[in-house]
This record gives C-alpha cells, structure tokens and sequence, in this order.
C-alpha cells in the first residue's frame, strides 16, 4: 500500500484534541459539608463515576474517526499482483541475441522467471529458444529496422502484455524517422563490436605526405606526430615534407595536408585534406568515429557550417558532417586538427583514425556508429518512462471509497451515542 499524498498523515495527530477534551471534563465530586448522618439511609444505587463506560468508547470511537479522516486525505492505494500464463515478451535481434544475453543476463534471466516468453525482434516475432537458438544464430542475416518493427510490435500484442526490446546500439538497425509510440516498452541498448577491415598480411607502403602549415603550424605538429606513430606502429615508411609555402610543395604525393585559410592551390597529389573556409561557431556535441567497439566519443568544442556534397565519413551528434569525401579523392573537414576545437588530437584513437586513410583502408562507414540510447529509444508515454518493473502484473485500486463508506457509519454512530446520551442525561 502506498499514498498518493502521505504529508496529510501528519492530521492524524488531531486525535489529541478530543483525548485532552476528555481529560479536562474529568472533574472531581462535589463535597456537601452535613451536620450529622443519624438520619441518613444506604442508597440502594451504585455509586457512578464520572468516567462511564459509553464516554470511554466514545472517545475511542472520535479517535478513529479522525485517523481514518487523515487516512481518507492522504488517498492511500493497493497494488494488487495478478499471475498470468503469458504476462509479456521478452524480444532480441536473432543474430545477436548471444550479445543480448551476455549484456543483460541477469534481466533477461528474471524476466523469463517470471514466465515471459522470449521473441525474435524480426518479421512475425517468433518465439525463441534461449540455448538453441542462441547457437545458430547468423551475423550475416539482413539487418532490421527496429524502429519499424517496435511500431508493428504495439499493434500486434494484446496491451496488458509488457514489452522488453534488447537491441543493438549501431546505427545500422535504426533507419527513417524515429517514431513516437503510445504504449510502454522496456527498453535497453547494448554494444556491438564495429566491422573494421584487417589486413594482417599487407605489405608495408611507402607513403609521401605534404603538409602545408601556413598558420596552422600547432596542427601540423599535431599530424605529425600521428604520422610518427603509424609508422612505429605499423611500420610503414611514411615520408613528411613540410611545407611554408605552396610553391615548396613535392609532385606526386600521395596525400596533401592543406591546413590553410587560403583557397586550395593547383596540385596533382593523389588524395587533398583540406579545412573548411568560413566563421567558426562554438558547439556542443561529438565527432563519431570509427575506433573499435564500443565507439569513442570525441568531444568537438567548433565548427564551420558546410554543406554536404559528398559522402559523408565523420559526423556530429546532431547528423551533421565533420568530414566528407568527394569523388575525386578530396577530403574537406569543418573543424581543426587541435584541442581549441575538438578533443581529436588528444585522443588516443587518433592515430588509428588517420591510418585508415592514409594506409588505404575502408574509411569510416557511419552504419557502424554507436548511437547514444537516447537516440535509440523512442519518444513514449510519461506515466510510463523509468526502469523495468520486474513484478508479474500490478493493478493499483485506491481504497478512498472504502474509507469513505466506513466513516459516514463511525460519523451516524457517534450522533446516535450522543443523542441517547443526552437524552438520557435530560430525564436523569
């Protein structure tokens, strides 16, 4: 039982009004001062007292009217269980349904307890087997779209039946519009491990890199030393001219650097990495990149607005592109390689990030991007938000009518002892 305004429980300490009334009304016998009782007969009447019986219980019975007066304010409820053969689902991607389990074992293994049933989160929703199933379950199954089948799922299950979705946190499984449902579902996220493509066997390259600096000689030191790291690490020969002006620039790099306000110079390098023109404007969000699983999040502090043209490779909490690619092997970013402007030279997962490129491998593929739940989870009830509830079935039933009844009869009672009473007084 609980109460839905519990301060006015504190009006229950009223019952001391009527207790003090009580007490102050006791007063002692009048003493008659007689010059002799020669005369003076045993009365056949018991002696009475001024504390009587019927006053006793009415006392009590005005004590308990204002208890259950204070009860009946602060509106007390019951939650009541009910069992059930099939109180709801429990539903997983089937391919990654062993990835569900390790996540969320513990919830998983109360709520199937408590006889819930577990589902595929696929077309039909067919049920599960938890140690079968979870063994021939195949990555390589087309991928859903989970927000689709969340809509489909609350109209096909009955409403009383509660709902637990277990899901993936890449972006891969979340396609069109994030849609606003009208029932409560439990939902937790969980993290995948990201496609990264290996090349164990690759031979070592040799790789020409010009820098042009300009004003940007920090960011350039930056790159640099990611440079150095790449070929620590992967040993690779990776030569570095750096440049001060646009004429010192090499013929035939692989990669040009072009870390400069100024308009992008001819050149015939391979592949152009170049800033964004324009104001900058402070932000508040990440740049999502690919650095294993789970994703790092790397804060981004500024950004120059910039018009998608391209593919995108890096984007922004808010979808926004941070880094695009353009079909003839340029690459322009809207922010800077230092910390004034985003965590990106900081973070340990930069050197990695840059060897994708300039290594030759798959860039960024922003399907495999770790989104944050709050994306993920749908827009739901309010009276419904909050953790799982783990009872079977709860109906909470207020009692206020029941309280109600109880003292209109205390309340027709206590006038009837005191009519009686004072009547009974009046023909004494």
């Amino acid at each position: 039982m609980q109460f839905l305004n519990p301060i006015w429980l504190w009006s229950a300490l009223g019952i001391i009004i009527p207790i003090a009334i009580h007490l102050w009304n006791q007063q002692p016998g009048k003493v008659l001062e007689v010059g002799s009782i020669r005369f003076m007969h045993p009365s056949p009447s018991k002696r009475s007292s001024r504390l009587q019986l019927t006053e006793i219980w009415l006392l009590i019975l005005r004590c308990f009217i204002i208890l259950l007066l204070a009860l009946f304010l602060a509106q007390p409820t019951w939650n009541s269980k009910t069992s059930q053969n099939n109180q709801g689902w429990v539903l997983v991607p089937r391919a990654s349904m062993k990835m569900a389990y390790q996540a969320h074992q513990q919830i998983i293994d109360s709520l199937l307890q408590q006889g819930m049933e577990l589902h595929a989160l696929e077309s039909g929703f067919p049920e599960l087997n938890l140690k079968s199933d979870s063994s021939l379950a195949n990555s390589s199954e087309t991928v859903p779209n989970l927000w689709a089948l969340a809509t489909q799922l609350e109209k096909q299950v009955p409403a009383n039946y509660q709902l637990h979705l277990f899901t993936p946190e890449l972006l891969q499984y979340y396609r069109g519009v994030k849609p606003a449902l009208h029932r409560p579902m439990f939902w937790k996220t969980y993290a995948m491990p990201s496609q990264i493509d290996t090349a164990i066997n690759r031979s070592k390259q040799t790789i020409r890199i010009a820098v042009f600096a300009d004003n940007y000689a920090a960011d350039a030191d930056y790159l640099l030393a990611a440079c150095k790291a790449i070929q620590t690490v992967g040993g690779d020969a990776i030569l570095v001219t750096k440049c001060n002006n646009p004429t010192q620039i090499p013929e035939g790099q692989d990669w040009l650097f072009w870390l400069s306000d100024k308009p992008l110079a001819k050149n015939n390098a391979k592949h152009v990495w170049s800033y964004q023109l324009g104001n900058a404007q402070l932000v508040q969000t990440q740049i999502y990149a690919r650095t294993g699983s789970p994703q790092e999040k790397i804060p981004l502090y500024k950004t120059i607005p910039m018009q998608l043209k391209g593919e995108m490779i890096w984007e922004d909490g808010f979808g926004q592109a941070v880094l695009q690619k353009w079909g003839n092997g340029q690459y322009l970013m809207n922010t800077r390689f230092h910390p004034d402007w985003n965590g990106l030279v900081w973070s340990p997962s930069f050197p990695s990030m840059m060897m994708d490129f300039l290594l030759g491998s798959k860039p960024f593929d922003p399907s495999h991007v770790a989104m944050d739940p709050v994306q993920i989870i749908p827009e739901q009830p309010i009276q419904n938000k909050g953790q799982i509830n783990s009872t079977v079935s709860t109906g909470q039933q207020t009692l206020n009518h029941w309280i109600w009844g109880v003292l209109v009869v205390l309340l027709i009672i206590e006038r009837v002892i005191v009519f009686y009473q004072t009547k009974n007084k009046n023909h004494g």
